[in-house]
């Protein structure tokens, strides 16, 4: 029996088909996923799909931007690429009372030279989501990417196709290129199912759903995040000229679902009142997700670009932290943790309970004297409190259940590892022996983490299993696991594809910064920002091992304390072997030169920036302190230049009161040249 071959439909007909079926595609998604109200059975859906995506295939050319086959997730990926972004990814400071508001209101006020705060506000619920920044050219969605570090976040454009919230065409009018911002999320019930579901197919169940929407965006293969509850709210555009509450309902004509429960206000009372409305939705779970607190920012784009920037987070904008969530449970057991550098802490095993949406199991005690405050003890039951992702933590005891055998808790007087004696200081105890197992196992752990190394794919859970098998001891070692391949391949749950990627992730973090190694090597008090601090004033990484105490001290920012550590560090024979290891294999850290600020062309001059300038504050400050300069946020006397832009504000009016010298972008240029 003869089959005949499948009648194309000419291309007349075809375009026709394709905006047909987009268009009643879409409709029907936008009703199931957004509205929860299907409007046709699956069947006709999957029959109506399949019709469209064959007809793009025949006529690739006629495949519309915004085409629900776009939706259904492309071929895992080996890596994210890397995405700069142009304007940084910023957190948020935090207040946590109505006080703290209006101290935070009356600063930017006395910032503009105001002293009252009349200015109008938004206030938007702060999702507890994944922060996602979206770029559009000419209405088409060009290219997606995590928040990462706030300056560089990872491109995760196919995996955002995939939700249905997020459009693929902008609608109406909007700017030739745009950036927008907004948090990726699933909801309370869409959660427990996906849970469910996990459990039943007898997989790890995730978190929370904060967890679970990071964890899925960050797939390498998008087909699967398609099957994902997903969900976007957008809340800024980017680099625009609009209102806080402008771009809100631009965002909403561009075809974006926003949080719809958004306010405007202008003076505290009101926003004590809806702070108090806000506070008793979410203790009620009036919300179909989770949100952990509210975000103010000032409305007006011209005085958000006056206010500008402190450090890491804006002055326009502050996160309003509700009360946190606490709920009763029973203390099971306490142990004992060694952290990387030898401290004990002693954690609070818990009976499990449901905080917030999330299942909590264990609490940190943080030290002796907090738990013989509080006495805390074995069998107790508490009152834990939880505030968005902050560690869960005991606030009382109630001791009228308390059992009638209970006892006082006591520190151990030996390391619950390598049973070395513990030395105790008033507020610490310490295992002091640096080759105690469970200090160098979480040595290993930091070394290999996302702010160090970032070896992608190394969890903590075959970090452990490869030290517990002496595969590896020292960071040097993980460079040398590729002299072991075979015996990976033989661990259970490690097949082909996942050594090359483990053993391509290790080889590719050989190429990260100095800085990144020092921090990953873990030296007391040396964080990602004091190991940046430390490399500037020393010029190289190994210019800064042969440093001693007295040399350190005297650099920017670095105190006794650090300098002590620093030096004692890498003094030690064992240190000295391990960083000719890391050398040996290959490490890029080793070859750099960091351009040393003290010497740079504008050494000892001070800057400050205001007004609207062509280019990113961010941007200019960084160039100005590798030249050497400091970049403050204030105009005092020992200013050397104002660079002021278009809209400067009562900066430019002190510096001229001040005598302080005036820069123009283009004056600036001729300065640096």
């Amino acid at each position: 029996m003869s089959t005949s071959a499948k009648k194309e439909p000419s291309k007349e007909v075809a375009l026709k088909l394709v905006h047909e079926l987009t268009q009643k595609l879409n409709s029907w998604a936008d009703a199931y996923y957004a509205e929860d109200n299907p409007l046709v059975p699956d069947s006709i859906y999957d029959e109506s799909l399949k019709k469209l995506r064959e007809i793009e295939i025949d006529y690739p050319e006629l495949k519309l931007p915004n085409s629900p086959t776009l939706r259904v997730g492309a071929k895992a990926r080996e890596q994210f690429q890397k995405v700069a972004h142009k304007v940084p990814m910023l957190s948020l400071s935090n207040v946590f009372s109505i006080a703290e508001l209006g101290s935070f209101l009356d600063r930017a006020a006395r910032h503009m030279g105001s002293s009252e705060a009349p200015f109008p506000l938004t206030c938007e619920e702060k999702m507890d989501g994944l922060a996602i920044s979206l770029h559009y050219k000419k209405g088409i969605f060009q290219r997606g990417a995590t928040r990462g570090d706030g300056e560089t976040g990872e491109d995760v454009t196919e995996n955002l196709r995939t939700i249905r919230d997020i459009p693929l065409k902008l609608e109406g009018h909007y700017p030739d290129e745009v950036e927008i911002r907004g948090e990726v999320y699933i909801e309370l019930k869409a959660f427990a199912r996906l849970n469910e579901k996990l459990q039943k197919e007898g997989k790890k169940l995730f978190a929370n759903p904060r967890n679970a929407a990071a964890g899925n965006i960050r797939r390498l293969d998008s087909s699967i995040t398609a099957k994902m509850p997903l969900r976007f709210f957008a809340y800024q555009i980017v680099s625009t000229p609009f209102d806080q509450s402008e771009a809100l309902k631009k965002l909403s004509q561009w075809g974006f679902q926003v949080n719809s429960h958004w306010k405007s206000f202008s003076d505290l009372h009101s926003i004590e009142k809806a702070v108090k409305e806000y506070e008793e939705i979410r203790k009620n779970s009036k919300r179909p997700y989770e949100f952990d607190g509210l975000v103010f920012k000032v409305d007006s784009h011209k005085l958000q670009q006056e206010l500008g920037f402190v450090t890491n987070s804006p002055r326009w904008a502050v996160a309003y932290k509700l009360p946190a969530i606490e709920m009763l449970t029973q203390i099971e057991k306490i142990s004992v943790q060694v952290g990387r550098t030898g401290a004990l802490t002693p954690v609070a095993h818990l009976k499990p309970v449901n905080v917030g949406g999330v299942i909590v199991q264990r609490a940190t005690l943080h030290n002796l004297d907090q738990i013989r405050a509080k006495d805390i003890r074995c069998g107790d039951t508490v009152w834990i409190r939880r505030a968005g992702d902050v560690i869960p933590e005991i606030i009382k005891v109630v001791t009228e259940e308390r059992p009638a055998n209970s006892t006082p808790f006591e520190m151990p007087s030996t390391c619950p590892e390598c049973h070395e004696k513990i030395i105790a200081t008033k507020s610490q105890h310490k295992c002091p022996n640096t080759l105690c197992p469970a200090q160098a196992l979480e040595r290993l752990r930091h070394f290999a983490s996302r702010g160090a190394m970032d070896i992608v794919g190394l969890g903590d859970e075959w970090i452990e299993e490869f030290f517990n098998n002496g595969l590896i001891k020292n960071p040097s070692d993980f460079y040398q696991l590729k002299n072991h391949k075979e015996e990976l391949l033989q661990k259970e749950g490690l097949g082909e594809k996942s050594v090359e990627k483990m053993l391509s992730a290790i080889e590719k973090s050989k190429s990260q910064s100095a800085a990144r190694l020092l921090f990953g090597l873990g030296i007391n008090h040396v964080g990602e920002r004091i190991a940046q601090d430390l490399l500037q004033n020393a010029g190289s990484f190994l210019d800064l091992t042969q440093k001693n105490s007295e040399e350190l001290v005297t650099y920017s920012g670095i105190g006794p304390e650090i300098a002590q550590s620093v030096s004692q560090y890498f003094s030690k024979n064992e240190v000295k072997k391990e960083i000719q290891k890391l050398q040996d294999s290959g490490l890029l850290a080793f070859k750099e030169k960091i351009e040393i600020i003290s010497g740079g062309p504008l050494s000892g001059k001070t800057f400050v920036i205001t007004g609207t300038l062509s280019t990113e504050r961010g941007i200019i400050k960084k160039r100005l302190e590798s030249l050497g300069a400091k970049v403050s946020d204030s105009v005092s006397k020992k200013t050397s230049y104002l660079l002021a832009g278009e809209n400067a504000g009562s900066k430019l009016t002190k510096a001229r009161e001040l005598g302080v010298k005036i820069l123009s972008e283009s004056e600036l240029e001729s300065l640096i040249s």
